[in-house]
């Protein structure tokens, strides 16, 4: 599948997988984070013409067996009870195997293109949706949020407002639970042309729009700032900007 079928972040993470500068790129963003990637690491989705985005449960099957019981993310155990055609857990822009402070870890990420993403409704509720899996969402988040304002106090997660950063927060938290070590990387895309009344005009533009973004959810101090979860588990959170890639 082409790129230029995905308008914005998708398909600036397509482009960028696919650059030969890949790898030299993305560890500029970890830049300070205590993560690297390298040729060896395993990332989905694969790029341009492997666009296929991983959930976290299958791709912890896949590729992060033996490194904790991953069970314990699928379905009953957390997120859902039960899916079906338009149930999904959340879509990572990009998951990675990485190198976090020396040993195995994970790399989530987040990927912006403009204003407009920055998404701040709750998670909505039809009458047709599942209100056991309804329920089990909210569950699962405030199960994060107590814990997280367990170790670091002033996180504000939320199944019914700023839902995508909750859901975010909450997936990392859980991964670092079960004793993996996790970043969770909000990476914004400067002067996307395709956006050009939106875009993020600068990498202070950019940053100043995340911290101000993830402030509503995530405690000021708590940015950039390695925080242990469980015996093994750590989370960190950090916000970096790349240029946009340029179209093909």
């Amino acid at each position: 599948m082409s790129a230029t079928n995905h308008n914005g972040s998708r398909g600036d993470v397509l482009l960028l997988l696919d650059s030969p500068n890949y790898i030299e790129s993305l560890n500029s963003a970890l830049a300070g984070t205590g993560t690297v990637i390298s040729a060896g690491d395993v990332h989905r989705p694969m790029g341009v013409t492997d666009d296929r985005e991983y959930e976290l449960p299958e791709f912890s099957r896949e590729y992060l067996d033996g490194r904790f019981e991953y069970r314990e993310i699928a379905e009953p155990a957390w997120w859902i009870v039960k899916r079906n055609a338009r149930v999904r857990t959340p879509n990572f822009d990009l998951i990675s195997t990485a190198t976090i402070c020396g040993k195995p870890g994970v790399l989530l990420v987040e990927a912006k293109a403009h204003h407009g993403e920055l998404e701040t409704c709750g998670k909505s509720f039809k009458s047709s949706s599942s209100l056991e899996n309804h329920q089990k969402i909210g569950a699962s988040i405030e199960l994060a949020h107590r814990a997280l304002n367990g170790i670091a106090p002033g996180f504000k997660l939320s199944r019914d407002g700023f839902y995508q950063v909750s859901n975010r927060m909450a997936w990392g938290w859980r991964l670092a639970s079960l004793g993996v070590r996790v970043t969770v990387l909000y990476l914004g895309f400067v002067q996307d042309p395709y956006w050009p009344k939106d875009q993020f005009e600068s990498n202070e533009d950019w940053m100043q729009a995340a911290r101000s973004y993830l402030g509503n959810i995530v405690p000021v101090d708590v940015l950039d700032r390695r925080i242990q979860c469980s015996e093994r588990g750590s989370l960190l959170i950090s916000a970096a900007a790349l240029p946009a890639p340029p179209p093909q």
